[in-house]
């Protein structure tokens, strides 16, 4: 008798919203642009190298990071319409980070 084994893979929903909009875009991975760097698959950044946000495929919600150093984490956002008034009222979040969340949040998509 063979042993199976299943994995089940947790996706964060709020990394799903995001990937989407990105592919949406043609978004280029791996690099900078519009103060967003995305990995398909793993995590997408916004901000900058200084200060972001972290969103991963497999963990729920984001964190904020600052020169290398995690500030905050919330865990229970599950797309960019819930993200961007926890954004705000955050004084530790750069404009940059609030302006890509926002021009994020207007590309179309369908869930």
């Amino acid at each position: 008798m063979k042993n199976i084994f299943f994995v089940i893979l947790i996706m964060n929903p709020l990394f799903n919203d995001i990937q989407m909009r990105l592919f949406y875009l043609n978004h280029s991975p791996y690099s900078w642009h519009w103060n967003v760097r995305f990995r398909p698959q793993e995590a997408v950044y916004i901000g900058n190298d200084t200060c972001h946000i972290t969103i991963t495929c497999n963990q729920s919600g984001f964190h904020l990071t600052r020169d290398g150093q995690r500030l905050f984490t919330e865990r229970y956002i599950r797309n960019l319409n819930e993200l961007l008034p926890v954004l705000k009222r955050r004084w530790d979040v750069t404009p940059a980070i609030i302006r890509a969340v926002e021009y994020l949040s207007r590309v179309p998509v369908s869930h």
